[in-house]
């Protein structure tokens, strides 16, 4: 396997059809990319189709800095030219096998796509038109439980993914120029990947990782909201669609450069994380103890990161980028692996330094286990992706009967040694002294959960950093990496540049801020309940406008007796609703 080979074909894969995106802005092409008709274009009845690929031509040209994929790639041969690679995919050459292999990855991703000849023609005519007019469906349309009842048409706008309102579904106006809209936010990505590509040319550190993330990022950015195809009305976004192309085109690479050749060329794994419900309500003593809404929430904090960075870690290993993580939430985790023997090997050797790692720190209270299916190349195989993620749970459940079997039918790795006072608030952990009497997991996450509500950038690497800026948090998960947290700071451009020079980090992200920070964004729950003025409380404590109210104070705002109400909201067979609510042909893996 050439590393620089897969990672080309990776990012080729998630930015083929990023001309579908400019063409619809009505950028105007080089000269160059015009003259390329002949060569990247099908034809169809006499006229030249997809031509879509002729404006992915032309963002290599006119936006994609060629020097910056000097330094990411180094010197690649003309079948490995990431430009070629994504535009040529509607036409491959006949002797580049990485074309083709590209094609395919579109076709698997896309399934149930229509070619769409006619738009793509270049006619004037109000049929080839419509391609700048129809707006992304919600998928909720396309649910049917059964009950008969008659479903809103519901669409999305064409603006920047945000917290706000505008990223619900609405009823909108149809048969509307969208062309403006579209120019708007081919604007705002060109900006900012500009922003990037100088960042990344500036850094010393892993540009492929950052570079990749980034863009990444910013496709989900900008394109979440545009049709990946205007034939006939689409609920798949072209960032779903660009990313799973990725996925499965960096699979097919592997799989058909490994040593050994299967049939079934993907493995769609699944990892879920047990034990998570007792964990993280488990407080011994929560009277009289100190700051437990900080523990909490830092608790609640370090569960939602772990299957995240248990799912980087793995393809880290594997040779593989975050775009074959399907899906993370929840304490589970879908990634799209190739099947290889090197792949099934690390994967075997990763549950063992897991099942290690949970004794190790959690005595067995966390466990996490996989579940494997392997998947065809058949097109007709990826009608139903649905299926494959039936099975795949299947397994998981199947897996979980067998928990750390490995552990206890060998050495199991458990602490035989003296025990000295236990912690008072998980009563689980020995505590670090007689005096605080709580335990160093405890105190990390009474660390995370005060740092938390101010924190504006999260760090992921493969390990932890040495002489890393004193006043970020570090979250270490041993040998699975290390997460750090920024607050907002006077010193927060210097402390992000310090992490640009360092080769293990593969991703800056802003929290909950989707605006300014082009490196890339993730959305964190991390809201407290903070005073909206100051005040006093009962006990004569002054409250300042903005402070944090502990359960303390939140008790004494209750009416009558003075306690703290709890809810807890939980939507019950969602992956079963998508999978069995979707009809069989629509479950693809774009849009699940």
């Amino acid at each position: 396997m050439d590393v620089a080979l897969a990672k080309a074909v990776a990012l080729a894969g998630l930015l083929h059809d990023i001309g579908k995106f400019l063409q619809r802005a009505g950028v105007e092409l080089c000269d160059q990319s015009k003259n390329m008709e002949g060569y990247l274009c099908p034809s169809f009845q006499g006229r030249y189709t997809h031509r879509h690929v002729l404006w992915t031509d032309h963002f290599f040209r006119e936006v994609f800095d060629e020097s910056l994929v000097q330094q990411v790639f180094g010197s690649l041969s003309p079948a490995a030219n990431i430009a070629n690679l994504a535009a040529y995919h509607h036409n491959p050459e006949k002797d580049f096998s990485l074309q083709r292999l590209i094609q395919q990855a579109d076709m698997l991703s896309a399934r149930e796509r229509e070619e769409e000849e006619t738009q793509q023609a270049g006619g004037t005519g109000p049929r080839q038109l419509a391609y700048k007019k129809l707006r992304l469906s919600s998928v909720f349309e396309e649910i049917d439980l059964g009950k008969g009842q008659p479903r809103a048409q519901l669409k999305y706008r064409l603006a920047p993914l945000t917290l706000g309102e505008e990223v619900f579904p609405a009823e909108l106006p149809e048969d509307q120029d969208l062309e403006t809209d579209y120019k708007r936010l081919w604007e705002g990505f060109q900006k900012e990947f500009s922003q990037v590509q100088q960042k990344i040319a500036n850094s010393r550190g892993d540009k492929f990782d950052i570079l990749f993330s980034a863009t990444h990022s910013l496709l989900h950015k900008y394109t979440w909201c545009i049709p990946s195809f205007t034939q006939y009305q689409c609920n798949i976004s072209l960032f779903d669609h660009l990313r799973t192309t990725s996925a499965i085109a960096i699979c097919l690479y592997l799989a058909q450069t490994s040593a050994e050749k299967s049939e079934q060329p993907f493995l769609l794994v699944e990892g879920d994380i047990s034990g998570i419900q007792n964990f993280i309500y488990r407080l011994a003593s929560p009277t009289g103890v100190a700051h437990v809404a900080r523990i909490l929430r830092g608790r609640s904090f370090y569960l939602t990161l772990l299957p995240l960075v248990i799912a980087k870690h793995i393809i880290s290993r594997v040779g593989l980028t975050i775009a074959n993580i399907l899906w993370c939430g929840g304490g589970k985790f879908d990634l799209l692996l190739p099947n290889t023997v090197e792949a099934q090997s690390l994967l075997a050797q990763i549950q063992t330094e897991l099942d290690d790692w949970f004794f190790k720190e959690f005595e067995a209270e966390l466990g996490v286990v996989f579940g494997e299916v392997a998947i065809s190349a058949e097109e007709d195989d990826w009608k139903d992706f649905g299926a494959f993620l039936d099975k795949v749970r299947f397994r998981v459940e199947d897996a979980k009967e067998r928990k750390f079997m490995g552990k206890v039918t060998g050495n199991a790795g458990l602490d035989t040694g003296s025990v000295g006072d236990i912690c008072r608030v998980c009563g689980l952990y020995q505590a670090l002294d007689k005096d605080e009497s709580i335990c160093s997991r405890c105190s990390l996450e009474r660390s995370i959960g005060s740092y938390l509500p101010g924190a504006k950038y999260i760090v992921f690497c493969r390990a932890r950093i040495e002489r890393a800026p004193g006043s970020c948090q570090a979250i270490e998960f041993g040998k699975l990496g290390t997460v750090y947290l920024i607050e907002e700071s006077e010193d927060e451009d210097k402390v992000v540049d310090f992490f640009l020079s360092r080769s293990e980090v593969t991703d800056i992200l802003a929290i909950n801020q989707t605006d300014g920070f082009p490196l890339g964004f993730t959305l964190i729950g991390k809201e407290v309940a903070r005073a909206t003025e100051a005040f006093s409380d009962q006990f004569g404590a002054e409250v300042e406008e903005g402070h944090i109210l502990p359960f303390e104070q939140l008790a004494q705002m209750a009416e009558g007796d003075q306690r703290l109400g709890v809810l807890k909201m939980d939507v019950d067979h969602l992956g079963l609703i998508f999978a069995y609510g979707l009809p069989a042909d629509k479950r693809t893996i774009s849009r699940i």
